[in-house]
């Protein structure tokens, strides 16, 4: 496309209207603009985060201002000469217009770019975006490149090539826009489309219509995604997959949901397992670790509620199975443990008063730990709830676990020293935290 200069700033322009003696110099008004306008300087891409057409049209138009011959090298003249370097500039910008959802620069720059192909980053930017348009646009005025069907009709004509797939309708899915995932499989087909991605992108979601409609499409039922269903609340879609005979282990959906604090699905995996006799509901307290570390209450003790005790005894005895089990199915991630000294530890570490009471008050005999012990300065670990909250600046479970130590251990002395009981080193000159078993403290 031809290129025209410029249109001198209206500041220039305004400026010389007070100068009648240059009104006719033009010359004049283009030399202040060259001057004061740097904006066409802008590489392409980058101007359009600006979403102004008038500005890409400037900068489109700008003549070189160097000699003919030493300009070859100017970004503005590779705009027009050098292919490659327009092909980078036009997937970016189409990138840019895709992400503001902007039909009419995407029109602009296919008018200027008549030779460029559009790339997967500018197809996936806007089926990410949810621009539907601009899909749509790309399709009319292109040829779908990764087509199950070679179609040669009009292969005399030129037209612009675009890559359709990858991982267009994996974006789609994931941002919600369910009918741009409808429209990619209607009139946008492709072979590097993962369809087993799709739908497991769609069931993590949870839009129970949509992999309905790619269940019939695809003629496939979808195999994975349960896990990521159960981490985003959508009991819906974990009910119509285990009606349609997909499954996976079920205590393994209530460490990731407890994980998460989707108590809606943790109900819904104990409705499943109430189904199966045959499964042990001692199982699932390795879920309440899970949920109580990551500082979801309420869910640990709706799961610990529904755990029989008949079943305890031959829970523990199976504990490492059943969490190796539950493990092969989780992310690497992941984690799952029965209740121990370390969960009160990494309760007390993250600030959550409220569990760091529940479980002393539900497992303070069993879990049969001092409040008060001292960091394992060896192996750089918390040895002890108390530690932990103080490092980590938790004065209310300080407090808390200071005043269970002094109950338990009867300690008349220890509210005197337990400010004391935190410095280096007491006057034999031990370890930190040694003045519980000495009894006297630095001072000051």
């Amino acid at each position: 496309m031809a290129t025209s200069p410029a249109s001198p700033l209206l500041i220039a322009t305004l400026l010389l209207q007070s100068k009648p003696q240059l009104a006719s110099l033009h010359h004049v008004a283009d030399a202040i603009t060259s001057f004061l306008d740097t904006s066409v300087e802008l590489p392409l891409h980058k101007a359009c985060k600006f979403g102004s057409l008038e500005l890409l049209s400037r900068i489109w138009s700008s003549t070189v201002d160097l000699p003919q011959g030493d300009s070859s090298w100017s970004v503005r003249r590779l705009l027009h000469s050098e292919k490659f370097y327009q092909q980078f500039q036009f997937t970016h910008s189409l990138v840019e217009a895709a992400k503001q959802k902007d039909l009419g620069m995407t029109r602009w720059l296919f008018e200027r770019f008549p030779a460029c192909d559009v790339r997967r980053e500018a197809v996936e930017e806007a089926a990410k975006a949810g621009a539907l348009e601009i899909l749509q646009y790309f399709h009319e005025n292109g040829k779908n490149m990764n087509s199950y069907i070679d179609d040669e009709g009009d292969s005399d004509v030129e037209q612009r090539h675009v890559f359709w797939g990858y991982e267009d309708a994996v974006l789609a899915a994931r941002a919600g826009y369910s009918d741009v995932v409808r429209w990619l499989y209607n009139f946008a087909d492709s072979h590097t489309r993962c369809e087993q991605k799709v739908t497991r992108t769609v069931i993590e979601t949870g839009c129970v219509a949509l992999i309905e409609w790619l269940w019939q499409r695809l003629d496939a039922p979808p195999h994975e995604g349960m896990l990521g269903a159960a981490a985003n609340g959508h009991a819906q879609m974990l009910e119509l997959l285990e009606y349609e005979g997909c499954s996976t282990n079920p205590f393994a959906i209530i460490v990731r949901a407890a994980e998460v604090g989707q108590l809606n699905v943790v109900r819904w995996a104990f409705e499943s397992i109430r189904n199966r006799p045959s499964q042990p509901s001692w199982e699932a307290g390795l879920a309440v670790h899970n949920a109580v570390v990551n500082g979801h209450l309420e869910v640990a003790k709706y799961i610990y509620a529904r755990i029989n005790d008949e079943d305890e005894s031959q829970g523990k005895e199976n504990l490492a199975a059943w969490k190796k089990a539950v493990m092969s199915v989780l992310a690497p991630e992941s984690n799952c443990a029965a209740i121990s000294r370390e969960t009160v530890i990494l309760a007390a570490e993250r600030g959550f008063a409220e569990a760091v009471q529940w479980l002393w008050t539900e497992f303070g005999d069993g879990l049969a730990m001092e409040a008060l012990s001292v960091m394992n300065d060896a192996e750089m670990t918390f040895a002890c709830p108390l530690d932990a909250a103080a490092s980590n600046g938790h004065l209310e479970i300080m407090k808390y676990l200071a005043t269970i130590d002094a109950e338990e251990n009867k300690n008349l002395d220890i509210h005197r020293f337990l400010g004391e009981c935190f410095k280096p080193w007491c006057r034999g000159g031990h370890g930190r935290g040694c003045c519980l078993n000495c009894g006297s403290a630095r001072a000051g």
